[in-house]
């Protein structure tokens, strides 16, 4: 029998949590509230796995079930039918369900209350949150729901989060917010800001990007944004690619007593997980732009689908494998090379690299692990996880939509032109507050653990945030020839933009450190 119960109020419930908890969790794990012209399948199919927790007791599941609009002669005919279906016990995704519901509030107490976080307020921190978090893909689940809510919420301050998020549902936004934030920031390579930490130091915006999900999850989103916004940065590269591949061709049919042709110094960026070492450094080394005055190299970008392919390829040994420039990049830290062959140049340069993969749990083990955890690749990495799919279909878009397309290009555009020192002091100084709370706390748990993670958040927080701070304060930049600079003073807006970013960050870093133990279960 099913424990079931009734508080004072008389509200049925299963297990002390009312049904009607139960059914909110189970629309946000199934796509949402069914609207008109899909209810009847949805109704049915809540009815179905409801049952298992009500005993299969007709008048109770009517007691329970949502009207959502039905008569209640529709109802009571999709209730029968449910039951007349053979018990099968408490199906897999009403587990799930369960769980979450059960586990909400503690990851919530854990987390500081995230809604409150993401709003702004100080939230505190209780416990280790490497031990006392249990993520699973139940909570995170949930989180994801909870924080695509918020970025609903900021899309009236900052609009193009409506054309990055185009046809994705609510607990994907966050994953397309933070692609869309890191090819944004790549094509700002030109600006730097001060930080907390040694601000006599320009600092660059950089980003080391992860998008993890299961096969089929929904990540081709990221194709997408990557074709939009990367667009003048690949056609900037053209001019480069085609002045090389014609010093190939040219080199093939010269003879071996032939004067060579010098080969050409051209920019090219963006780059394959495919590329050799050698390679990559010659163009990094190349991209060197003079900006107010002053050489500046400006970013390589890697972006590739398949987080798998990025890990095999570059087993190749020490002439392909990039996990040494992959640690240095979020600190745009020093570097160099020293090889006889002549194909390779002897100097020291400044790994300047942004990247951003999607790929699936497994990949992620092969990626970050125990052996490698400690190396501090984990807390320069923005992972963040794509939810369950639950066996739902995207939905089915009938209109082309051109001018969303058309918009993220022509902001694109626009930062691939901005340039200069960026005036966001107001939100490093409101990062700093945060850290220095989430710090004390993680004093007084004596957990290394949380201090570890909370060092590079603040540096997230502002990365993040700050293309989409540029694109609201347009306004009152100016041009300086081809490009666009100029100061201006952020507000509260933009203070809780990066304190929903930096909250997001925490519990995403908390899920890799946690992820070599959850996933050593996949077979």
């Amino acid at each position: 029998m099913t424990n079931q119960s009734s508080d004072i109020n008389h509200q049925p419930s299963f297990k002390g949590r009312p049904y009607s908890e139960i059914i909110d969790e189970w629309w946000k794990h199934t796509g949402g509230v069914p609207q008109e012209g899909e209810r009847n399948v949805k109704l049915y199919q809540l009815a179905v796995n409801l049952r298992a927790i009500c005993d299969n007791n007709k008048a109770l599941l009517m007691q329970v079930m949502p009207r959502l609009g039905l008569e209640e002669q529709e109802l009571h005919a999709i209730v029968e039918s449910a039951c007349k279906e053979p018990p099968k016990g408490i199906s897999k995704i009403m587990q799930s369900v369960l769980a979450a519901a059960r586990d909400l509030s503690t990851a919530l107490e854990v987390t500081g209350g995230l809604s409150s976080r993401l709003s702004g307020a100080h939230g505190e921190i209780s416990g280790d949150l490497s031990t006392t978090l249990e993520v699973t893909n139940n909570n995170i689940d949930h989180l994801l729901w909870d924080w695509g809510e918020k970025i609903e919420g900021l899309m009236e301050n900052y609009p193009i989060l409506k054309d990055i998020c185009k046809g994705m549902k609510r607990n994907q936004y966050p994953a397309a917010m933070f692609v869309a934030g890191g090819l944004m920031m790549t094509l700002m390579t030109r600006c730097t800001y001060r930080f907390y930490h040694r601000p006599e130091e320009l600092r660059r915006l950089n980003n080391s990007t992860l998008i993890i999900g299961d096969p089929g999850s929904g990540k081709s989103f990221a194709t997408r944004l990557f074709k939009l916004l990367a667009a003048p940065i690949v056609a900037a590269d053209k001019v480069g690619k085609e002045a090389i591949n014609a010093y190939r061709e040219l080199m093939k049919t010269k003879g071996a007593n032939k004067e060579k042709p010098k080969k050409p110094k051209v920019v090219v960026r963006v780059h394959p997980a495919r590329t050799s070492n050698a390679q990559f450094i010659q163009d990094m080394v190349n991209a060197v732009e003079e900006v107010d005055g002053e050489p500046m190299q400006l970013h390589m970008l890697t972006f590739d689908t398949e987080l798998d392919n990025t890990v095999t390829v570059q087993k190749g040994g020490s002439w392909i494998d990039k996990f040494s420039m992959e640690l240095k990049a979020f600190h745009n830290e020093e570097d160099g090379q020293a090889y006889s062959n002549v194909d390779s140049i002897l100097q020291d340069f400044i790994v300047t690299w942004n990247f951003i993969y999607t790929g699936t749990p497994n990949a992620l083990k092969k990626k970050v692990n125990e052996q490698n955890f400690g190396s501090g690749l984990a807390t320069r990495l923005t992972c963040i996880p794509l939810p369950t799919t639950n066996f739902e279909m995207l939905g089915r878009e009938n209109q082309v939509d051109y001018e969303s397309d058309h918009r993220l290009k022509s902001w694109a555009e626009k930062l691939d032109r901005t340039k200069g020192e960026l005036s966001v002091q107001k939100i490093v100084d409101e990062l700093y507050e945060w850290t220095a709370r989430r710090m004390a706390d993680a004093a007084e748990n004596e957990s290394k653990a949380d201090e570890m993670l909370l060092k590079r958040c603040a540096y997230h927080g502002v990365n993040f945030a700050t293309p989409f701070i540029v694109m609201r304060h347009w306004d009152q930049l100016r041009k300086d020839g081809d490009f666009w600079c100029g100061s201006f003073e952020t507000d509260e807006i933009g203070n809780s933009l990066s304190s929903s970013l930096i909250s997001s960050m925490l519990v995403s870093a908390t899920t890799l450190e946690l992820w070599p133990r959850l996933i050593s279960t996949i077979s």
